[in-house]
């Protein structure tokens, strides 16, 4: 039985560091179109609601609106997430939605909506002509670009608006902005995926490469 492995060797956490140039870049400009926006919207995957999460994104927004949306809740177990939700509002956190950004016409996209225009109604708008804009962040391959073209297909009736695809990194620049709702007007931001530049231990390195973070 020479052949059988006696121990599991973790790998260096050094091994699991992603954060390419265009992520840098990416968060720098983010940081400077986020003075123009009424609010920030991060998407993360439902399957790790607490790993992974980019401080960074969340400080982005200032005092400004930040809504929580774990996507891909069709990946889950429906057990739980009450009780996910609630350990995230002890965070600060007061807008925690699940979603499944991939079907159309999903009931979770009229909540996120029905909660964005809430959040907006109920802050100071930056400019007089009444157009609302919502940056939306996180970490990569979470949906973005998903939530942004169901938005958009469901109450705008238009095409995909932002390139999606099963791999990391497919949006690698900030985006122009994407209308997806009439009354109020509201434009979104679309922004690449900006990951932790040091993950902080190897459990949540293996939890990032389970739901496809890494290779």
């Amino acid at each position: 039985m020479a052949w059988v492995r006696a121990a599991f060797e973790l790998p260096h956490k050094a091994a699991v560091q992603w954060y390419p140039g265009h992520m840098a870049k990416g968060l720098q400009v983010m940081r400077e179109r986020a003075r123009a926006c009424n609010c920030v919207l991060e998407v993360h995957d439902a399957r790790i609601p607490y790993s992974g999460r980019n401080n960074a994104l969340l400080r982005l927004g200032g005092k400004k609106p930040h809504i929580l949306v774990l996507n891909k809740e069709d990946l889950t177990e429906v057990e739980g997430r009450t009780q996910v939700i609630q350990s995230l509002k002890q965070n600060d956190l007061n807008h925690v939605l699940y979603a499944n950004c991939a079907q159309d016409y999903d009931e979770s996209h009229r909540q996120i909506m029905e909660q964005i225009v809430w959040c907006l109604k109920n802050q100071p708008v930056l400019n007089k002509d009444r157009i609302f804009r919502l940056m939306v962040v996180g970490i990569p391959n979470t949906g973005k670009s998903s939530l942004i073209n169901a938005l958009r297909k469901t109450y705008m009736h238009r095409g995909k608006a932002t390139r999606v695809g099963s791999v990391p990194g497919v949006t690698r620049a900030v985006l122009t902005q994407v209308r997806i709702y009439d009354d109020p007007l509201i434009y979104v931001l679309d922004t690449p995926g900006v990951m932790l530049p040091n993950i902080q231990d190897i459990e949540m390195g293996l939890r990032l490469a389970a739901v496809g973070q890494y290779s």
